[in-house]
């Protein structure tokens, strides 16, 4: 439930009924694109300054992975909140991945 969670932006999507949210900070060290791949349904933010950023794209991840869901966004070197709402789940698995080379 989301009682007890400081959203850092309020979600687009209302909380659904049973939903779980929850937000932790990362940091960037260099600037480029970056993918945030979870392993559940959950809305996934990227917040910085009090705002959400805007993804550059979004998609399921590969069948048979664990991954449900993937969305890149391109970053600047700097702190950002993640945050994730309307899970059903009360654990995600969340992996950051930095540009690749």
């Amino acid at each position: 439930a989301k009682e007890g969670v400081t959203l850092a932006v309020t979600p687009p999507k209302p909380a659904g009924e049973k939903t779980y949210a929850g937000t932790v900070a990362f940091t960037v060290p260099a600037a480029g694109p970056y993918r945030i791949a979870i392993d559940g349904a959950a809305w996934i933010d990227v917040v910085a300054d009090g705002k959400s950023l805007d993804s550059t794209s979004h998609k399921h991840g590969p069948n048979c992975s664990g991954i449900h869901k993937v969305v890149d966004f391109g970053l600047a070197a700097g702190t950002y909140q993640l945050q994730l709402t309307n899970s059903p789940a009360a654990t995600v698995t969340v992996l950051v991945v930095p540009p690749q080379s």
